[in-house]
């Protein structure tokens, strides 16, 4: 079994090191687009977790049922995702807002869910499956998830 985590290791390595650059590119983007308060921020960070958790528990379910090819999706998915919403962000930003008005906690809230629930239940659901498939030992697991601290640490480092 250690063969098999060896062999996919750069599987953990690519999904930590895709998780810091979406977190980094998306946030950046919803920051610029509402201006960056602590209502922001806060919105922002919640929705975050939250869809994240959900995504983590729909795995826990669903993680037996998914196939390899599916698992693999989960490493391109949400880096295609996170492309496809900045080019949306890229052009919209200037046909949706008017320059220099602020939306509403609401119309923010609105835009924030429609743009992180999709990211970020792939983005959550990757690990849990992931590691249910290429683990079947506990000791295991403590490589798997070096490895993919390692990739978020280079990520957060470039």
């Amino acid at each position: 079994m250690q063969d098999n985590i060896r062999k996919n290791s750069i599987s953990f390595f690519i999904l930590g090191f895709n998780a810091v650059v979406i977190q980094l590119v998306i946030l950046r983007e919803l920051f610029s687009l509402f201006f960056g308060n602590e209502l922001v921020s806060g919105m922002i960070l919640a929705c975050w977790f939250v869809f994240t958790g959900m995504g983590a528990l729909l795995a826990k379910y669903l993680a037996e049922k998914v196939n390899t090819f599916f698992s693999y999706l989960l490493l391109v998915f949400p880096l295609l995702l996170t492309a496809v919403l900045l080019l949306g962000f890229a052009y919209f930003k200037n046909i949706l807002f008017l320059p220099g008005m602020m939306q509403s906690p609401f119309e923010m809230l609105i835009i924030i869910v429609s743009v992180l629930s999709p990211v970020c239940i792939l983005s959550g659901g990757a690990f849990p499956v992931f590691a249910a498939r290429m683990t079947r030992q506990r000791n295991e697991i403590a490589v798997v998830y070096a490895v993919e601290s390692l990739g978020s640490i280079v990520s957060g480092v470039l």
